[in-house]
This record gives C-alpha cells, sequence and structure tokens, in this order.
C-alpha cells in the first residue's frame, strides 16, 4: 500500500549544500526527495565508487521491498538490513585492496 505524499518540508540551504545534495542523488540515480528520505530511514548511505550499478540495483531493491512493507509474512526491514551490511562488507573488502 502506498503511502500519501501531501505533505512538503521546505529548508535553507547554501547553493553548494544544494549542489552537493543534488550530486549525490544524481550519482545513486536517485531523486532528491528519494535521496534525503533514504538518508533519514537509514542514517547512511554507502558510495562505492566503482560500483554504480551495485548502488543502482540496491536501490531497486529498497523500491521493491516498499511494496511488501508492512506484510507480516516478509521481513522487509530484516532484508533491508542484511544487504546494508554485505555492501558494508564489500566497501571494506575494496578498501582494503
Amino acid at each position: 500500500m502506498k503511502t500519501k505524499k501531501d505533505t512538503i518540508i521546505q529548508i535553507r540551504i547554501s547553493a553548494e549544500q544544494k549542489e552537493q545534495i543534488q550530486q549525490k542523488a544524481k550519482e545513486l540515480g536517485m531523486s532528491v526527495s528519494a535521496y534525503i528520505l533514504y538518508l533519514c530511514e537509514h542514517k547512511q548511505i554507502i558510495v562505492i565508487q566503482k560500483g554504480k550499478e551495485l548502488a543502482e540495483q540496491v536501490y531497486r531493491l529498497n523500491q521493491i521491498l516498499g511494496i511488501y512493507e508492512g506484510n507480516p509474512m516478509i521481513p522487509v526491514q530484516e532484508i533491508r538490513d542484511t544487504v546494508s551490511q554485505s555492501i558494508l562488507h564489500i566497501t571494506q573488502a575494496m578498501e582494503d585492496e
């Protein structure tokens, strides 16, 4: 079930901050809104420089998991946590190379 999005939040930021947010969202193939919401929900986004395709796939997976939010048969948050931990391990391995 989709959540109705009818509320707006406005904030004041510098032009440089706006550019930085837009650039990071673009790098991940996300809208600015999706990027900010993801940060709020997950506290961080790990960018893998060589893994843009991986980041896109993880984003798509997150969108698909959103469809099953609230379904008691599918542990959506557990799946998201597992994916996040896997990505963290991948990035650590890449840094060690």
